[in-house]
């Protein structure tokens, strides 16, 4: 500016004296990132029946990123819900955005039971609501994290590399942690929370050109217009406002299939507190109204195998070309469309492509239902596998065990909206069994850092050309370095002849999602996940969850763990034996994660490429050997080495896997 000549004014060489004062009542005072997330926990202990409270991860100084999710039975994944969701604060010095999505937690919290339009739609839906995604710069009274990252620069969609934007997209912890949360749940219709102008805009972010939604994403914020009554508020499409690339809403729109937009709630970034009262008066209310908007227009429901399973599709629709995914678990989906009748052109890898029809009402005035179920082309069923997961910076190899397994198809790892990506197969045969032996290599996909989370196996081709199937999520790449792991596993039949499992170990994350993987290869969901305070009676950190395997394949059971941002898997961790359940973990026998040398050496029988002199033979492969201590931390996620859990499987003999930690250029 000096040197163009350019005058201006410097208010303060000190971002701290900008800070809003803190005040000693709760109606007229900012949190702080852990007053925050104390009152979040309190809101959970005020409305257990409706809240439990979600460890989403750390940021790069520590502090957490907390979220509640609101609804009707917290415990329970409810097949028939789709999901909706609320961030705040990824600009660390724009105060006001986290405190009104604060108030729109307790809001909707107290509204259940007596606002009708909000009790219908925390009976119906899942609200995830994080007021604070970039901690550190709360903490720092900043724009960036404590990297100097532009937190909403730094999404996977129409990413750039700019001054603030991160050294790649989801280079940061905080964002990558959205981006996990993302991976676990679709939401449909969200509002990501800001300060420093007021408005309210609609994606695109990137480009000028108007999306084939763009009339209904108008027409929604112009009801939000309706409902605030703060002076001068207005909505705009968000480029026509300021071309951003890699920000929250795009890449939700653009990857995940949801509409997102972004609330501006006030001028000033962090206004007086004297003031804030006002600014939750202003969007508190409308913000909970918008998310009944939202749940209220367009169309919901679930697409389901004839089993009654989730089906994870890709819906478009005559009037739209940008897909709405399905969430991966349960098939459910929800997205606001413009009112008129609407062609639906449901798609999934080895189900037909079938097509409904939706007559859809004018905004707000109840969405219509369409449920969807789809028979599959052909039937693989798993008989056995082993390996499934691997930590995302190896090489793992995987097995797969069926009578009708085509060892000449083509395999590869397939999400929705993420691609489709080769996987090296070769067949073993058992001489029971057919077997296929896949090597799970991270570094077959696109984007390296879409890795961290499940892939379904798509199997095409082989002996019938036409033939494409998938196996559901049964891959399960994790985090390379998680700071948690389980020591612990604990199994409790009850009097109704289901199981309490109980997970114990140092760090476990609060809210943590478990999922359980039997030999067929498809993931299972608890019956129940007890919602606590992540300790047990004896105060060591537990997860539990209650679990009824009536259906379930018997063998090993491999048990995938979801929270603090982070990705593990335990393989073999359970055995369901003539209907009873016990506890294999820790397994006996090699622990040894490191690479391990096939039981055949004769090159004739199964290649496994492995060009890294630096593997090492494991010092016993002797499943006699003493029991190892509990595997914390990587150890225990994602072994497909010798394990002795492994001796609960008939695969025990086959070779194991070869093993790779990629090093990070």
């Amino acid at each position: 500016l000096d040197g163009l000549g350019v005058p201006y004014t410097v208010l303060t060489t000190d971002l701290s004296l900008l800070r809003p004062a803190r005040g000693v009542a709760r109606d007229a005072q900012y949190h702080d990132p852990e007053s925050m997330s104390a009152s979040l926990r309190d809101l959970a202990a005020t409305f257990p029946e409706i809240a439990r409270v979600i460890d989403l991860g750390t940021s790069w100084e520590g502090r957490e990123l907390t979220g509640v999710v609101i609804t009707d039975n917290p415990g329970v994944r409810e097949p028939d819900e789709p999901s909706f969701r609320v961030l705040g604060t990824h600009h660390g010095d724009e105060w006001s955005s986290m405190e009104v999505a604060w108030d729109v937690a307790w809001a909707l919290a107290g509204g259940y039971g007596a606002v009708p339009a909000v009790t219908e739609l925390i009976d119906g839906a899942e609200i995830w609501i994080v007021p604070v995604v970039n901690p550190d710069g709360v903490v720092a009274f900043s724009r960036r994290n404590s990297r100097g990252v532009d937190l909403n620069r730094n999404y996977g969609f129409e990413w750039r590399n700019q001054s603030s934007s991160g050294s790649a997209p989801f280079s940061e912890v905080e964002t990558d942690a959205m981006r996990l949360m993302g991976r676990r749940r679709s939401f449909g219709h969200s509002i990501s929370m800001h300060s420093g102008a007021t408005n309210l805009g609609w994606v695109w972010n990137w480009s000028l050109a108007p999306t084939d939604d763009d009339s209904v994403l108008e027409a929604l914020s112009e009801r939000y217009l309706a409902n605030t009554t703060q002076p001068s508020f207005y909505v705009t499409n968000g480029a026509a406002w300021y071309i951003t690339n890699g920000d929250t809403n795009d890449w939700s729109y653009g990857i995940r299939g949801g509409h997102d937009y972004t609330l501006e709630i006030s001028d000033v970034k962090a206004p007086p507190e004297d003031e804030l009262q006002d600014f939750l008066d202003f969007h508190t209310e409308p913000s909970v109204q918008f998310l009944v908007d939202g749940w209220s227009t367009g169309v919901r429901g679930r697409v389901t195998d004839p089993d009654g399973n989730g089906v994870e599709a890709v819906i478009t629709t005559d009037q739209s070309s940008q897909p709405i995914y399905t969430d991966p678990e349960t098939g459910a989906y929800s997205r606001p469309l413009s009112p008129g009748a609407h062609t639906l052109t449901v798609e999934a890898v080895g189900f037909p492509v079938t097509t409904v029809t939706a007559e859809v009402g004018s905004v707000g005035n109840g969405a219509t239902v369409v449920d969807v179920t789809l028979a599959p082309l052909q039937a693989v069923q798993v008989t056995s596998s082993l390996g499934l997961s691997t930590p995302a910076d190896d090489d793992g190899s995987a097995f797969l065990c069926d009578p009708l397994i085509d060892t000449t198809a083509t395999y590869s790892l397939h999400r929705p909206g993420l691609g489709t990506h080769p996987l090296i197969a070769q067949p073993y045969d058992d001489g029971d069994s057919t077997c296929v032996l896949l090597t799970l290599d991270s570094a077959a996909l696109a984007n390296g850092y879409d890795a961290v989370g499940e892939w379904s196996i798509r199997i095409q081709g082989g002996a019938d050309p036409s033939a494409d199937t998938l196996l559901p999520r049964a891959v399960a790449f994790t985090t390379p370095a998680p700071s948690f792991g389980v020591d612990v596993v604990e199994v409790r039949p009850t009097a109704e002849g289901e199981f309490i499992i109980d997970l114990l170990g140092a760090g476990l994350p609060e809210g943590a999602e478990l999922r359980f993987v039997p030999q067929d290869a498809r993931p299972r969901l608890p019956a129940e996940r007890y919602v606590d305070d992540g300790t047990d009676t004896s105060g060591v950190p537990a997860l539990s969850a209650l679990l009824a395997p009536t259906d379930w394949p018997e063998g090993a059971i491999s048990i995938r763990i979801f929270g603090g941002g982070e990705f593990l898997a335990y393989e073999g961790a359970l055995s369901l034996d003539d209907g009873v359940l016990t506890a294999t973990f820790p397994p006996s026998g090699d622990d040894d994660d490191s690479t391990a040398e096939p039981a055949d050496d004769d090159d004739s029988s199964v290649v496994v490429d492995d060009d890294d002199d630096s593997t090492e033979l494991p010092a016993n492969d002797d499943d006699s050997a003493t029991v190892p201590p509990a595997p914390t931390g990587c150890s225990g996620c994602g072994d497909s080495g010798a394990s002795g859990t492994l001796a609960l499987l008939p695969l025990l003999f086959l070779p194991l896997s070869l093993r790779r930690r990629r090093i990070s250029p």
